[in-house]
């Protein structure tokens, strides 16, 4: 195809200008649709993901509500500082020195003293 003797230069070259730009036109719809639809799959995949994390949220939460893991007898006499042989009034009194030293009154964590009393309890 070239310029004509009908159309001059300067005609078919118009017309070749507006083919490309609706050619580019028709191409860049194409691409927004293209795009649209994967925005929206996309999207949805971005539901199915945000619906994921709010349940491993919830199950973290509910975690936190039941409390720590439970503590082991080893851990608990590790704490207390006593042996497996020892009393129970040995361990009483290991807990009250350990209580006592950790007050908040005079500066001790509450942290320490929970875990006193837990490891007490089992």
């Amino acid at each position: 195809i070239g310029p004509s003797r009908v159309f001059g230069r300067r005609d078919f070259y118009r017309q070749m200008a507006r083919l490309s730009v609706d050619s580019l036109k028709f191409f860049r719809e194409v691409m927004e649709d293209a795009t649209q639809n994967e925005f929206k799959r996309r999207r949805v995949g971005h539901q199915f993901f945000k619906h994921e994390a709010k349940q491993e949220q919830a199950q973290q939460q509910a975690q936190k509500v039941q409390g720590p893991k439970p503590m082991g007898p080893d851990e608990a006499r590790q704490i207390l500082n006593v042996k497996p042989e020892n009393s129970w009034e040995e361990i009483e009194k290991a807990y009250a020195k350990l209580l006592e030293a950790n007050e908040l009154q005079k500066g001790g964590s509450q942290f320490l003293q929970q875990k006193v009393t837990r490891s007490r309890i089992v």
